[in-house]
C-alpha cells in the first residue's frame, strides 16, 4: 500500500467519525424531543387522566434518567469531535498542509478538549433537552392545562 491510500485511509475515518460526531447529537435530541412532546400531548389531550403518585415518580425518573443519558451523549459526542479534529489537525501538519493554501485562517488551530470549548453547540443541546424534561416533569406534577374536550 502506498502512502497516499495510507493517508486517504486515515482521513476518510477521520471524516467519518467526525461527521458522527456532528450528525447523531441533533438525530437523538430529535427523537427525545418526540418523546417528549408525544406524551406532554397525551397527557394534557386527556382531560380526566390523573397519575397514580408512584406512575408520576416512575416517569419523573425514566424521563430524568433519559435527560441525563441524552446531555452526557452531547457531551461525549463534543469531546469526540474536539479530539479528531485536533489528530485531524496534527496529521495534515505532519503531511505538510500549511495554513492559507487550500483550508482558511485557523483551520490548524488546536484547540484544548473540554466541555468549555466551544460549549454554545453541545450546551445549546443540553439546554433543549433539559427544557423538553422540564416541561414534561411540570404537566406531570402540575396537571394545571387539560384539554376541554
Amino acid at each position: 500500500m502506498d502512502e497516499i491510500a495510507k493517508y486517504e485511509i486515515i482521513l476518510t475515518s477521520m471524516f467519518s467519525e467526525i461527521d458522527r460526531a456532528r450528525d447523531w447529537p441533533l438525530k437523538i435530541l430529535s427523537f427525545t424531543s418526540v418523546i417528549h412532546f408525544g406524551v406532554i400531548i397525551a397527557i394534557i389531550s386527556s382531560p380526566k387522566t390523573e397519575f397514580l403518585f408512584v406512575a408520576k415518580i416512575v416517569l419523573t425518573i425514566l424521563f430524568s434518567i433519559l435527560m441525563l443519558w441524552t446531555t452526557y451523549y452531547f457531551y461525549r459526542c463534543h469531546i469526540l469531535y474536539l479530539n479528531i479534529r485536533n489528530a485531524q489537525r496534527k496529521f495534515q501538519l505532519t503531511i505538510g498542509i500549511k495554513e492559507g493554501e487550500t483550508f482558511p485562517e485557523g483551520w490548524l488551530k488546536f484547540e484544548p478538549v473540554g466541555g468549555l470549548t466551544r460549549f454554545w453547540g453541545w450546551g445549546y443541546y443540553a439546554f433543549i433537552a433539559i427544557s423538553f424534561w422540564a416541561a414534561l416533569v411540570v404537566v406531570i406534577w402540575f396537571p394545571v392545562i387539560k384539554s376541554s374536550a
